[in-house]
Order: C-alpha cells, then structure tokens, then sequence
C-alpha cells in the first residue's frame, strides 16, 4: 500500500529501537559493550529488529531485555525506561508468568509454542508467544527470543473482511453498512471516528457520512477548504496518508482534524480502477500507532467500499448485481472467483468449476483461461483440503476462513469463501490471495535463525559445515550441498564438504573449474555473481560438460561465490537431481548464507590456529627446559670429576669433551631460537653472491658424514653432471642442506639410508635439492604443519626425537628468503620421507663464485677482557692464554679504559652490561681518545637482533659477538685481526 507521510517529525516523533539501542551506552549494563556481544545475541538482535511481529529477546541471569518497534507499541509507555532492564522492571505485568516459560526454555526443555498472556494495551487485547533458546558462545544456553502474534487480531480481521465482502456481494448500500461497520472495526484498531468525503465528476467534494464528531466540529471541517486539508490532498494524490500524532502536527492541513481532538489519523482513497470517488478516514482521540497489519486492514475494507460504490454510481447502466461483480472482481488486489462445488451421489465435494474471475485471479493461482474448466482439469492431483472444505462452505452456508499450502500448485493461500446465492446451486464466492512469498519469507527468518544459532554454538569447521549443511541440504531441496574453497589462481575448487544423499557419487576433493563451467560461468562467478542453472544439460555454460557434471546425480544448480578484498576465495552450491528453476529469494538467501558460513569457518579456522599456536607453545616451552636441563647434568658431573682428578687424565679428557658437547649443543639451541625470531622478522641479511650448488652439497655431506657413521647410517650423494649456479649466501644455504640431514639422521633407524641429491629443472628455470630417507615417515596430518615453528613430528618409536622442532621453520625461512619453496612428502608412517628444496638458477653466474670461508693464519695479540661477571672473564682468559695470546681482565668500564691506556692491547673484549659505565660507553670513550682509538673492539652479548650489532656500531664497535661466542671463531679473531686495526 502507497502511503504519504503527512508529517515526518510527527510521525517519526519517536526514535526507532535500531537508534535506541544504538545509542545506548551498554558498557555500563550487564551485557557490556554491544561490539563484544556474543554472535547469537547479534544476530538475534539483528533477526528482531528486521521483524515487523512484535519480538523481544532476553539475555543474561537478570535476563535484560531487548524488543522492536513492534513490541514497543506493546509495552503501553516510553520504550527507553524498560530497553536493556530486567525482564521483571521491563515487563512487570507479564514478568510473573514470562519468568516460568522463560525457565522452562533456559533448562533445555524445547521451544515453548502458542502461549498466550495478557497485555496492558488496549490495542493488543491478547497475544500469544512462541519462545526459542540463545546459546552462547560455549554452547550454553543464555537467552531467549520471543515472537508475539495478535491472533484474535487476525481472526477478527478475517471476518471483519469475510462479512463486509459477503453483504456488499448481496446488494448492501455501502453508505449505509458505514455505521455498522465502523462499530466492528473500532475496537479491533481502538478508533473513536470517521468521516466520508464523495468526490463528484466535476472533482467538487462533499461530506457523506461521518461518526464520532459533534455538530460544531462537522461545522468546523465544513468551513475549512477541501484542497487545504488532509482528506483533499488524499484525493489529489491518489496515496493513502497517515498523520501520527495530530495534536503535535504544525502542518496546516491537519488543523480541521487537530480542532477536532483527533490524536492519530488516517485517510485512505477510494478508487475504482482510475476513478476517484470519494475519501474514507478513520482518526483516535486516543495516542496509538497505525501498525502495517492495521493499514492493510483499513486500506483492504475501502478498496471493497470502493468496489461497491463504484457499482452504485453505474446502477443506472448496469444492474446492481452485475456491476458489484465487476467492481469487486477487475478493483480489488486479491483474487476472486465464484465456483459451482460438484459432488457425487453420496454428497461428497469431487471437485468444483470456475464460473468467473476477476483480473487478479491469474497473479494469485497460476492459471490462464480457468473459466468453464474445473480444478482436476487444471490439476489433476489437486489436494482433497480444497474439496472438502469448498464442500462443507456450499452445503452449511457457513463462511470459512483459512491459510493453507497446496502441494500440488506449491503454493500457500489465505483464503476465505463463503456461499453465495441459494443454496441448491451450490456457488461459492472465493476471495483469496498468494501468501507463498510471506511464508517463504516467514520460513527463511527461521532458517537463518537456526543457521546463526549453529554458526555460533560450534567451534571447529568440521562442526559447522557438518550442522549447516544439513539444513541447507533441507531448506534448498537439494541433493547435495556443497562448500567449496578456491585457490589463489581461480582455476580449481577444492570441495572440503558435501552433504549428499545415499547413493550419490561426493563432491568431495579438488576439481578443475575448467571441467564443469565455461569462462563466462567462471567470469560471473570471479565478480561475485550468483550463478543458477535450471538444467545443466541444456544450459549452455554447463552443457559441454554435462555429463561429468550429471554423474554426480545433478541436473540443476545454484551457485553463491563468496569475495574477500575483491579474490574468489569460496563458494556455496545447492543441487538438484532434476531440472529446477531457483527463485530470486533462494538466489538472495545462498547469497547471504555464502558469506556468513565462510566468514565464520575463517574465524574458526583462526580460532583454531590460535589454539594450536598455543598447544605448540606449551609443548616448545616443556621440550625447551627439557633441552637446557638435559646438559646441566652431564656439565655438572664433569666439573666435580674434574675437581678430583689429574688435569692429563682419560677421566678428565672424557670430562671436557662431554662439557665441550653439552656446551655446543646448548649454543646450537639459542643459535636456532635466534635465527627463527630474525628470520620471522625479517631482520636477518643475506650475503649473496653466486654459488655452486654442487660444491656447497659435497661440502656439507661431508660436514655430516661423521654424524651418519656414528649413528650406523648410510649417506649417499647424488651431484649433478654439471655446475648448478644460484644467486645466495653460502652459510645460510649450507645451513639448509645440513637441517635437512640432521633431521634425516634424526627420523632414520640404524642400519637405514639417506640420499642428498642435486638436479635441474631448466623447463622452470630452477635448482632442486632432495634429501630422501627410509626412516619413520610421518602422517597427512602431520606434513601440513611440519614447516611451523615449534612444531615435532611424533615419530611413535622409541627413539628420541630432541630438538626445539625450529629446524625445518628456520629451512623454509631462509628458503623463502632465496625466493625458493620447500615441501615434504612422505608414504605413511614407517616408509619414510622426502624434502625438496627448489631455488632459482643463476642464469649469467659470475666468474667470482663463493666458497666456503678460508681459514686464514694466525698471530699471537695481546687482549684486554672487560667483564665483570668473574667466571665468564676467567674462563675466555684461559681459552686465550692457552692459544699464546697475553691476556689481562678487568672487571668495570673505568678499570678497562684505564688498563688499556696502560698496555695499549690490540684488541679489547668488552661486555655491554657493565655496571656503571656500560659498554656503549667505554667504546664511546676509547674511540675518542687518540691514544686509544685504533683498537679493535669487539662487543660480547645476550643480545644479537639486528638493532643490537646497529647500537654497537654505532659506539664504535668493530665486531659484535653474541654470548656465548663460538670459541674456535672467537680463537680465529683473535689472532687474525691486524696489529693496528684503526675503527671498522
């Protein structure tokens, strides 16, 4: 219904509850900050809010309460004192039995349907109420939503309009059915007045009949011209116009309503086809608000009063029965026919025919050129509810009024038929209408609701494709539905679920879209496009490949993509066995389902990955002190050894060397934290330079070899017949290959075989690196996520797999870094395991080409140490003095810099947290001083990011080492480093 706002600050005098409940500050409620709302309170906030039924939703122990504009008109005062109270504060009337239905649904018991309570407000005198439970975000249930539906409302409205068709149909005057019918409508839409104005040919108007208004107030209406007020701007528009609050109204128009007393107004026209004849409004002296049920009421009593005066205005040229008919049947919005019931000998309706119908008739049924034909004729397996009940009306007379589904035209209708003529013709009137779209509609709201309560009680993706799917499957008709990822190329799908039924071949796996769509199908589908096909052997983006698309038992489909920062990431398919054709809100729904469910199978996927990050952190942080704890014991056992035996003796040799490991090994642990933390930061530098791969393998195999003999495994290398050149930093890719071994010789059992291979791929312009093994292999499951930081295969032997589990993250980083890949494949657990390392080739290497670091020769230096933890100082003195060099220590920054006036080293080892006077400091201060500014200085630290050797530098540093330096490096330095260094 067209309708005109007279107006707008009048009618929209009150804030919507979307503005109210927007506007409130929830931080300081029970339900905090509305953005940190659980997922079910949202979306049945959002579902309440879109509803035009009076809904309301409690949340929460004190069970706060929300509703819509609906359920404000119910509350019978200012919707802003009970938005966000407690049910008991918000609702006190109803709060008592509430609380019980309330209960019963918080414990689990189901929905409660069909509960009727009282209401405050004349204008609902009785509603009923359907409950459903919220969970939450563990599954617990939370809340409620509650719908309230006017039911005495509709059957009072049904037969309100059910009489008022039925006496216009018998002949009525319409003028004087007015009073009566005004006294059935009033206290259904609580209205206190109306007045009637009969538009003439000339378009001159005057008052026909009116209720409610005094001698002097008529007089009043009288006096005021009609082209100034409401009903003449009605007549002129041709649009319905509804004033909601006139005493408020500044508008001129209204002053002869507002002298009147009338509150709340409304003015419908009354048409006939294109005429205007004449105006109906009804006003309330009391404030209520004209809901949509209400309008559709009134605007559905004045088009039947239009229809009949129509026909009274025509009586001179048609008889009255004749021009009724046409009146109603070519004016109304419904449908309308008149049908003879045909029963057999025992009575009993078999069918029925179509006499006549009006224009609406065809929009409403479906059917063309029904008159004559009878309803078999039409449909052959119509329903047996229609016979019965058409039957029942043409033999007792009695009207009936109904909403009801027929399968066989798969559609919904309200109905209400009523006898007419006499009852030996058995004729009925039927005036109906095509409810299909509002119960789709009413259909669809329960579906997402249930949707959404699944999206928001299950965790995992699994979980949740396996609950929705289902219901999809179900909603849609389909035989399967399925969810289906895309990759970054948009030429494959990967089908990770597929709800189908018995008998029909899965979806399941990776398809190429090329085998099941052509480009423009693809095309539609890459811009966001929903694609529905209504028979994929005949369609022609679908047809070429119908017979692989029909093997899977479809014949039609409908397809949801789903965008993310303008890329196909995701797309939701419903199928068909048969040719179908889908609907626009079906369309509209998978559309909308599409981007919930990928939207929260990424959340969930992420939520996932965060627990894992965190089991994975828990599981590094207990193998992290299993691994520094495991040398302590060895260390310590050494030392007391030490402390009781001869310096030359087998015990004290063995006593060193285990030191020596467990040392080695614990800088090989903080050596690979490091490297992953730089790495995953970016912060670590390449030194590229072009490098023979074939030379950098044979090396490293060899660096290995004493590894593999010890524990009783083979090695193998296989080298290409010819240079392998890539652009890259030696050390770094020497530490790829050797990661990769230890981690062969680590999963190998004794006895079994490694294979490190060198090969081209000129085609794709690439080196490849193979380490293959016949070790325990590894799991689907574990191969996904080998190359995570933190994470350890399980080998699910006896044999200890120690480590950080950094060693193949720290290979894909510095891979990656190259601008290669790595990957890991293997059989199944106990057929061991393959990693392949790609790189690019260096197509013009250079002559120069890298080679491992040479060792150069070495010289005796004096040294100064400034440490002040004694121990470290005591120990780097003796490692120094037992390779000849003329070591002194001091233990704070003033004493080095002075000591190193005195002896003038060549080269000073400095800690950098000193106390007092850091070591920034003292290498600041040395290189200001003329005497000392030549020296070499060299920083030992915890620290070593990149920041740390950049804040070095800058003192005046010429070498940054990190603790504990690398000893044989440390030795190398040492006696390396020219006499006079100068600042480097």
């Amino acid at each position: 219904m067209n309708c005109l706002l007279g107006d707008r600050t009048v009618v929209n005098r009150m804030r919507s509850m979307k503005e109210l409940i927007r506007s409130v500050d929830w931080s300081a409620t029970p339900l905090g900050r509305a953005e940190a709302w659980p997922m079910a309170l949202q979306t049945a906030v959002d579902i309440m809010l879109a509803s035009c039924e009076p809904m309301f939703v409690t949340w929460g122990p004190l069970r706060a309460l929300l509703f819509n504009d609906a359920f404000a008109l119910v509350l019978g005062h200012e919707p802003a004192s009970a938005l966000g109270k407690p049910l008991a504060a918000g609702l006190p009337h109803l709060s008592g039995e509430l609380e019980a239905h309330l209960e019963r649904v918080a414990r689990g018991s189901g929905p409660l349907v069909d509960v009727e309570l009282a209401s405050e407000q004349q204008s609902y005198p009785r509603l009923t109420y359907s409950f459903s439970a919220l969970a939450g975000e563990h599954g617990a249930l939370e809340g409620a939503i509650a719908i309230a539906s006017e039911k005495d409302y509709v059957l009072q409205r049904r037969a309100l309009l059910s009489d008022t068709a039925a006496s216009l149909l018998a002949g009525r005057n319409p003028l004087e059915m007015l009073d009566q019918l005004f006294s059935r409508l009033a206290p259904i839409l609580n209205l206190d007045a109306y007045v009637h104005f009969e538009v003439a040919c000339d378009g001159a108007a005057q008052l026909a009949a009116s209720h409610g208004y005094s001698l002097e107030q008529l007089t009043a209406i009288g006096q005021v011209a009609l082209e100034d007020t409401v009903c003449g701007t009605v007549a002129r528009s041709r649009e319905t116009m509804v004033i909601g609050d006139v005493q408020r109204s500044t508008a001129a128009i209204t002053e002869a309503i507002r002298v009147s007393g009338i509150s709340a107004y409304v003015c419908h026209p009354l048409l006939a086809g294109d005429k205007m004849l004449g105006t109906l409004s009804f006003g309330s002296r009391q404030n209520v608000h004209f809901t949509e049920a209400a309008l559709d009421l009134i605007g559905a009593i004045c088009d039947l009063m239009a229809a009949a005066l129509a026909r009274n205005q025509a009586a001179v040229a048609h008889s009255e029965t004749d021009e009724l008919f046409r009146a109603l049947f070519e004016s109304v919005e419904s449908g309308v026919c008149l049908l003879q019931v045909v029963f057999d000998d025992n009575d009993q309706a078999i069918d029925y025919r179509y006499l006549k119908v009006n224009r609406a008739f065809e929009r409403h049924s479906g059917f063309a050129d029904a008159v004559g034909k009878t309803i078999r004729e039409l449909v052959p397996d119509m329903d047996g509810l229609w016979f019965r009940v058409y039957g029942e009306v043409a033999l007792s007379g009695v009207p009936v009024q109904l909403e009801s589904y027929a399968p066989a035209m798969d559609r919904w209708f309200e109905v209400n038929a009523f006898r007419f003529g006499v009852a030996s013709k058995r004729q009925i009137g039927v005036v109906f209408k095509d409810i299909s779209e509002r119960k789709r509609r009413e259909r669809d709201l329960t579906f997402m609701a249930e949707i959404n309560a699944d999206l928001a009680q299950f965790s995992t993706d699994r979980e949740i494709m396996g609950a929705v799917g289902e219901k999809i499957g179900r909603h849609f008709g389909g035989e399967h539905a399925t969810f289906a990822q895309i990759d970054d190329d948009a030429t494959e799908a990967l089908a990770i679920y597929d709800r189908n039924s018995d008998g029909l071949a899965p979806v399941l796996g990776a398809h190429r879209l090329a085998d099941f769509m052509d480009e423009t199908m693809i095309a539609s589908l890459k811009a966001g496009a929903v694609v529905a096909i209504a028979d994929v052997a005949r369609d022609v983006r679908t047809a070429a490949h119908s017979e692989a698309i029909m093997s899977f038992g479809i014949g039609s489909q409908l397809i949801a993509p789903y965008l993310s920062d303008g890329r196909w990431k995701f797309m939701l398919i419903v199928h068909r066995p048969q040719p179908s054709t889908w609907g626009a809100d079906e369309i509209e729904l998978l559309s909308e389902l599409s981007g919930r469910i990928w939207m929260r199978l990424e959340r969930a996927r992420a939520e996932e990955a965060l627990r894992e990050a965190d089991r994975r952190k828990d599981r590094f942080w207990a193998v992290l002190s299993h691994e520094l704890r495991n040398p302590l014991a060895p260390i310590k056992n050494s030392l007391y050894v030490l402390e009781r035996v001869a310096p030359t003796s087998d015990q004290a040799r063995r006593s060193r060397a285990v030191i020596e490991r467990q040392v080695d090994q614990v800088a090989r642990l903080v050596d690979d934290l490091l490297d992953v933390t730089r790495v995953n930061r970016g912060k670590i530098q390449l030194q590229k330079r072009c490098v023979d791969l074939n030379e950098l393998i044979r090396r490293t195999a060899e660096d290995h070899s004493s590894l593999f003999a010890s524990n009783g495994l083979e090695l193998v290398v296989e080298l290409c017949d010819e240079p392998v050149f890539v652009c890259g930093d030696w050390n770094r890719l020497a530490q790829v290959v050797g990661n990769l071994l230890q981690n062969a010789s680590k999963f190998t059992l004794h006895g079994g075989k490694t294979t490190l291979s060198l090969a081209k791929e000129l085609a794709k312009g690439r080196a490849i690196i193979r380490v293959s093994d016949t070790g325990v292999g590894m799991a689907p499951e574990t191969v996904e996520s080998l190359f995570e930081p933190f994470m350890q295969a399980n080998a699910s032997l006896d044999r200890s797999a120690d480590g950080l589990g950094l060693g193949l993250g720290l290979v894909k980083g510095l891979v990656e870094l190259h601008e290669g890949g790595v990957r890991a494949t293997s059989p199944g657990m106990g057929k061991g395991a393959q990693f392949s390392v790609w790189l690019p080739l260096d197509e013009s290497p250079s002559v120069e080409v890298a080679k491992e670091p040479a060792v150069r020769s070495r010289a005796s230096r004096r040294v100064l140490i400034i440490e002040d933890n004694v121990d470290v100082a005591e120990t780097l003195r003796i490692v120094l003095d037992l390779c000849g060099h003329e070591v002194e220590v001091a233990h704070s920054g003033d004493e080095g810099i002075e000591m190193a006036r005195r002896s003038r080293p060549a080269i000073v080892l400095c800690d950098i947290g000193l106390p007092g006077m850091n070591g920034f400091a003292v290498a600041r201060a040395m290189r200001a001083d003329p005497e000392l500014r030549s020296i070499y200085l060299v920083a030992l630290s915890g620290y070593a990011m990149p920041s740390d050797v950049l804040k070095s530098k800058e003192a005046g540093f010429s070498r940054h080492m990190a603790k504990p330096p690398n000893l044989d490096a440390l030795q190398e330095l040492v006696a390396t480093v020219p006499t006079e260094s100068g600042l480097h």
